[in-house]
């Protein structure tokens, strides 16, 4: 296993946006760079390569990855021994089995787990009580391996309140809520209590 993340780029020479064009044309055979720029259906026009001159990125006031207000992420660099998260969503039914495939995929790889919890059983793990919580997730070490849900039909509020009391003594778990009422209500067209009541209840939580 190499020491650190391999760094691909350092071996070529930097080269500049008009050697990057130059090279595009001789490509394209002289058609330009416009040849390979795709047009959405409501007319937006995506290039194949942005740089400062089309956005000034130094002026986002969504800051730099790694500083303050730290919008893009809590580091600049990638963890070097992780530096993608590998998730798997989990869809049985049954708590139990989920359990069972949680911990095979763990094994082989898969570095952080998204629990798909839907009521009914049809579209992901019936986790309704903290008992069902306690099956599905028993030996999951949530420092090392992030947990996150995906509630299929429902705010979120609910599964995450149970989410929350699993990692009640766990120090530093690593956990993403996805509490979503607006996107509850736009997939299922309802929303108990109202949108208002909803957000008023995720904010509280």
């Amino acid at each position: 296993m190499a020491d650190d993340i391999l760094p691909l780029s350092s071996t070529f020479p930097d080269a500049t946006e008009a050697e990057w064009m130059a090279s595009v044309e001789k490509a394209l055979k002289g058609r330009g760079i416009d040849a390979i720029t795709r047009t959405t259906a409501d007319g937006l026009k995506i290039r194949p390569l942005y740089r400062e001159s089309d956005f000034p990125a130094s002026k986002d006031p969504l800051g730099t990855p790694g500083e303050a207000p730290y919008l893009r992420g809590p580091t600049a660099a990638p963890d070097k021994w992780l530096p993608w998260d590998i998730r798997q969503a989990f869809t049985h039914a049954s708590p139990s089995h989920t359990h069972g495939e949680v911990l095979r995929d763990l094994e082989r790889g898969v570095s952080s787990v998204e629990l798909s919890v839907d009521s009914t059983g049809r579209h992901g793990v019936q986790a309704m009580t903290m008992p069902d919580y306690d099956i599905a997730l028993n030996g999951v070490d949530a420092t090392i391996a992030g947990v996150a849900l995906d509630p299929v039909m429902t705010s979120g509020t609910r599964e995450a309140a149970f989410l929350a009391e699993w990692a009640r003594n766990k120090a530093d778990a690593k956990l993403d809520f996805n509490m979503d009422p607006l996107g509850a209500l736009a997939r299922t067209g309802k929303l108990a209590g109202g949108l208002d009541a909803a957000f008023a209840e995720a904010g509280a939580l």
